[in-house]
């Protein structure tokens, strides 16, 4: 349930569409199942990300934007959140209506993002480990027929495990794609952007979604070498910033062999270290799937043999 402009202490919208130039935000100071939304934290063509506190307890809350290919996402993003349970990915709270839209709430995690942490350069088990703990939440969606579609840096949040220890957490399931086979469950009429449609974000796609063939979870494998490349040296393997970037960056996923990341390493490494991630790497990165790792439990192995 939601109620309008009634958190304690009249926190709400300060200014609206006129000269003032602020938005006027119609859930800012609303409450949702007893939450006080805050403010506006993040969002996507998609949804829309807002802060919620309630007591002492801070959540996040994720709204849809208006628009039925928005709603089928968000309503499989709601059932994937829902059905599966790990510590690397970010935990489901509750899903209610509100306005007539269905709203996710998730756990609120306030150590930001991975691409924040990645502003500085890491230490080699840092990274080990986080390669190590995102293979393992991507195992258990591969495991049920599920494609992330979207993984990046952005969407993998810095967290804390009840041991007190560091942890990463993935999140965003809204271009997740669902098998709809063996039993399992497709939400959405839009087959061609649900299923095999060229979704994702164009740093991290893999070739395949590009020439939109078919794909599998080979995509989310490729996915994880972008971002690994990106936390041994601090950039992705290819960027394209110019007027015409996006055709460039699509002709270099397609055709162009990435520079070897140690390379541009920035840690200071052995060159048996180095001969390791490289390897890693570029078979995550390979153009063809079938040259790919086979399954992130395989990429997982080679991960753990890195040495140091």
């Amino acid at each position: 349930m939601l109620t309008r402009n009634s958190c304690p202490g009249g926190l709400g919208n300060t200014g609206n569409s006129g000269h003032s130039g602020i938005r006027f935000n119609p859930f800012v100071g609303s409450v949702i199942d007893g939450y006080c939304i805050e403010r506006k934290i993040g969002g996507s063509r998609m949804s829309e990300v807002y802060l919620a506190s309630k007591d002492e307890k801070k959540v996040v809350i994720k709204i849809p934007i208006d628009g039925e290919r928005s709603r089928a996402f968000f309503e499989r993003e709601v059932f994937l959140h829902g059905r599966f349970k790990h510590p690397n990915i970010v935990r489901f709270l509750d899903s209610g209506y509100a306005d007539q839209r269905k709203y996710l709430m998730l756990q609120y995690l306030p150590g930001g993002t991975l691409k924040t942490r990645n502003i500085l350069p890491m230490k080699l088990g840092e990274i080990r480990e986080i390669l190590s703990q995102i293979c393992s939440a991507l195992s258990l969606l591969h495991g049920h027929g599920v494609v992330h579609r979207d993984v990046k840096l952005e969407n993998v949040l810095n967290g804390e495990a009840d041991s007190g220890l560091p942890v990463v957490k993935l999140c965003d399931f809204g271009l997740s794609r669902i098998h709809g086979c063996n039993g399992r469950v497709t939400i959405g009429n839009d087959e061609r952007y649900m299923d095999y449609g060229r979704v994702g974000t164009p740093v991290y796609m893999a070739p395949e979604i590009y020439l939109e063939k078919g794909y599998d979870h080979r995509v989310d494998i490729y996915a994880c070498g972008i971002l690994a490349y990106e936390l041994f040296t601090g950039s992705a393997p290819f960027i394209a910033e110019d007027v015409d970037g996006t055709r460039k960056l699509i002709e270099l996923h397609i055709r162009s062999k990435p520079k070897a990341p140690s390379t541009k390493m920035r840690l200071a490494a052995e060159k048996s270290v180095k001969d390791a991630v490289d390897d890693l790497v570029l078979k995550a990165l390979a153009k063809k799937p079938s040259e790919r790792y086979q399954s992130v439990v395989e990429m997982a192995c080679d991960i753990a043999r890195i040495p140091g």
